[in-house]
């Protein structure tokens, strides 16, 4: 088939046809998102929203629509998220990257320093 003839809109040879970005989160206001991008611009995005008590009944009846068999073992199982708020992922990230080391102890005091002034109050003790 000549490139220049190609029919995009009428060939059982397009298996996949042109779809526009699906993204789904939560507002401030606690509510579900579904925003699809825009063909030429953001001003042409389309939006839904919804309560979290109709997530589960409009997610089962897009599934019951796809005909996706939930039951069948062939089907791709989903992983949860890590974390259900940015809070969580942020918490997870300040951990990740805290420069915190574990307290020294000198032995003619009872206070606590840092692992980054340790070195030099090891080097007073040992003077």
């Amino acid at each position: 088939m000549s490139a220049d003839l190609f029919d995009w809109t009428e060939n059982e040879d397009v298996v996949v046809r042109t779809q526009m970005g699906i993204a789904i989160f939560e507002n401030v206001r606690g509510e579900i998102c579904v925003r699809q991008e825009g063909m030429f611009h953001p001003d042409e995005d389309q939006w839904i929203t919804f309560g979290r008590d109709n997530a589960a009944a409009i997610a089962r009846r897009i599934l019951e629509v796809a005909r996706v068999d939930l039951q069948s073992p062939d089907r791709v199982a989903l992983r949860a998220p890590k974390d259900r708020t940015a809070a969580e992922r942020q918490r997870r990230r300040r951990d990740k990257h805290s420069d915190v080391t574990p307290a020294v102890t000198t032995g003619d005091r009872d206070s606590t320093v840092t692992g980054r002034d340790g070195h030099a109050l090891k080097a007073v003790a040992n003077g």
